[in-house]
């Protein structure tokens, strides 16, 4: 019975992988900029790693519900309503991930707009 579990979760793993590989990504490039823009890579960074975490408990939920309806006997019943209010709380941790992306996406760099106006304020002159 073991097996199915570990099956499940490698199972449950692979399908979230390239998401999963795109937040690590995300993360990484957060990571490589924080010297040059810190509070816009502390929201990404921040971002990236709620999405990572969403899919790491995500599928710890997905075995743990299999383990409880099967092993233990809980109802099917008590399960769904179980997984309904688990799911909004996934829904909620993705939310807050893509509003704290978002946020750092739109977010004023300080000196961006600095060289572009030195070139517009020269090419005037």
């Amino acid at each position: 019975m073991f097996f199915n579990y570990v099956q499940l979760i490698f199972s449950s793993l692979v399908s979230s992988l390239p998401l999963l590989l795109v937040w690590l990504a995300g993360a990484g490039l957060a990571i490589g900029r924080w010297k040059r823009h810190p509070q816009v890579s502390k929201l990404a960074l921040t971002g990236f790693l709620v999405l990572i975490l969403q899919i790491m408990l995500s599928t710890a939920w997905v075995t743990l519900s299999s383990y409880w309806h099967f092993e233990t006997g809980m109802t099917a019943q008590f399960t769904y309503a179980a997984d309904i209010a688990v799911n909004l709380a996934f829904i909620s941790l993705r939310l807050a991930g893509f509003v704290l992306i978002v946020l750092a996406v739109f977010q004023g760099r300080r000196g961006a707009h600095s060289g572009a106006a030195q070139v517009s304020a020269e090419a005037a002159s």
